[in-house]
C-alpha cells in the first residue's frame, strides 16, 4: 500500500518529465509531436481502464474481480 501511495505522489511528474525526455530523444522539432502521441496516450488509457473494468467486475463478481483488474 505505502508503495502505490508513493507511485501516485509522483504520479504528476510525468507531465513535466515527459516533454524534456521526448526532446532529448527525437530533437526539439520531431519531440514536440511525439509528445502530443504522449500526452493524448494517458487519456486513451483511462478511457481503456474504465472500459476493461466495466467488463471484467461483472464477469467476475464473485471471485476477486477487484484483485484481477489491480493486477492489470
Amino acid at each position: 500500500m505505502i508503495w502505490i501511495l508513493l507511485s501516485f505522489l509522483f504520479y504528476g511528474g510525468h507531465f513535466s518529465i515527459f516533454p524534456t525526455v521526448t526532446a532529448k530523444l527525437y530533437g526539439v522539432q520531431t519531440g514536440s509531436k511525439v509528445y502530443s502521441i504522449v500526452f493524448t496516450g494517458f487519456a486513451c488509457t483511462t478511457i481503456i481502464g474504465v472500459v476493461l473494468s466495466k467488463v471484467i467486475i461483472p464477469m467476475f463478481e464473485g471471485s476477486g474481480a477487484y484483485h484481477l483488474i489491480f493486477y492489470i
